[in-house]
C-alpha cells in the first residue's frame, strides 16, 4: 500500500512538474512532424525546420511556404475553442546559406493567446573546419519573438495579477546543428531551444523559460525515414 501511495505521488509531482514548464512548449508545426510525435530534429528537411532546427532549413533546394490550422481538444462540455495555426517560409540564397521566417499561435479563444514570429538563418561549416566531408555539417540559428496575452473578463479584472498589464513580450534564441553521415542518408542532430531563457511571467522576474536540448538521429531507406530523438 506504501508503495503505491508512493508512486502515486511520483506521477502527480511529475505531471506537476510537466505543467509548470508547458508556457511556449515545443511547436508542433505541420502535419508531418505531428505525425512523428514531433521527433523531427534530424529529418528537418521541409518549412518545418524552423520551429524544430534551424540547421534544416539548408536541406531546400527552393522556396517553400507551408501553413495550417488545427482545432485541439473538440466536443468539450464547456464549448472551449482550443485551436493553433502555422506558417512557414524558406528561402536558399547559394553560397549566402538559406533564411527561414515562421508564425505559430496558440489560442483559447475569448482567455488567452500565444504567438511566436521566428527568423532563421543557416550556413555550412564544412569550409571553416574540413573540406574532406562538403555539405554534411549544417548549423543555424533562429531568434524568436514570444507574445503571450490575456483577454479582460471579470476575473481578471479583479486579480491583482493583471495590475501590470494583460501582455508579455520577450525573446529567445534557438540553435541546431545537422550532421550527414554515409552519403546523406543518416543524420545526426543536436538543438538547443530558449537559450537565454527568457522571462515570459507578468509579474515574477525569476520565473523563466527552460531551455530545452535535443539530440537526434535519423535514418532513411529509400520512402521510409526513422527518427530517433532524446529531449
Amino acid at each position: 500500500m506504501k508503495r503505491t501511495k508512493f508512486l502515486l505521488i511520483t506521477v502527480l509531482l511529475i505531471a506537476m512538474y510537466n505543467l509548470s514548464i508547458a508556457e511556449f512548449d515545443t511547436i508542433a508545426g505541420g502535419a508531418r512532424p505531428t505525425g512523428m510525435g514531433k521527433a523531427f530534429t534530424s529529418i528537418v528537411d521541409d518549412t518545418n525546420a524552423v520551429f524544430y532546427n534551424p540547421a534544416g532549413i539548408l536541406q531546400l533546394d527552393k522556396g517553400r511556404f507551408e501553413s495550417g490550422y488545427t482545432r485541439l481538444l473538440t466536443g468539450l462540455t464547456d464549448g472551449s475553442d482550443l485551436n493553433n495555426r502555422y506558417l512557414s517560409y524558406v528561402t536558399p540564397m547559394a553560397k549566402l546559406g538559406a533564411m527561414g521566417f515562421g508564425l505559430y499561435t496558440f489560442n483559447l479563444a475569448g482567455y488567452y493567446t500565444e504567438s511566436v514570429w521566428y527568423l532563421s538563418y543557416a550556413q555550412h561549416l564544412d569550409e571553416y573546419i574540413t573540406a574532406v566531408f562538403p555539405n554534411r555539417l549544417l548549423a543555424g540559428v533562429t531568434i524568436k519573438q514570444l507574445t503571450k496575452r490575456y483577454d479582460h473578463d471579470a476575473y481578471t479584472l479583479s486579480d491583482p495579477l493583471f495590475m501590470k498589464g494583460y501582455t508579455k513580450d520577450g525573446f529567445a534564441i534557438d540553435i541546431g546543428f545537422l550532421y550527414k553521415v554515409m552519403e546523406h542518408n543518416n543524420s545526426i542532430s543536436l538543438v538547443i531551444l530558449n537559450l537565454n531563457q527568457p522571462s515570459m511571467d507578468l509579474n515574477d522576474s525569476s520565473s523563466k523559460l527552460p531551455v530545452v536540448i535535443k539530440l537526434g538521429i535519423a535514418y532513411r531507406i529509400d520512402t521510409v525515414n526513422f527518427d530517433f530523438e532524446l529531449e
